[in-house]
């Protein structure tokens, strides 16, 4: 069994938290309408700027920072970037 600190218990209570919100968040917008995906052309911009930034683990298509599996959230329209490199997908209702 592997033992960890209480700093690696609280990262990962943190990302656990991070998802469980992410996914509350899809299913508000699901059910006010909103877009739950990206389009291709926003998914390919977003996971461009992940590959180039220096946390981009290309080995397992990780962010090092937020710990998320990158082809996944960049598809996620309400997810963002925990550096503020892009942001939560909205569309502009008219």
């Amino acid at each position: 069994m592997e033992i960890r600190t209480n700093q690696e218990v609280k990262d990962i209570v943190e990302k656990i938290h991070s998802i469980r919100n992410l996914a509350m968040e899809g299913f508000v917008n699901a059910f006010q309408g909103k877009p739950i995906l990206v389009p291709d052309d926003i998914k390919e911009s977003r996971l461009s700027t992940c590959q180039s930034c220096e946390k981009f683990l290309p080995e397992t298509y990780r962010c090092a920072e937020c710990g998320c599996f990158m082809n996944a959230k960049t598809a996620f329209a309400p997810s963002s970037c925990p550096l503020g490199k892009w942001g939560k997908y909205h569309v502009e209702q008219s």
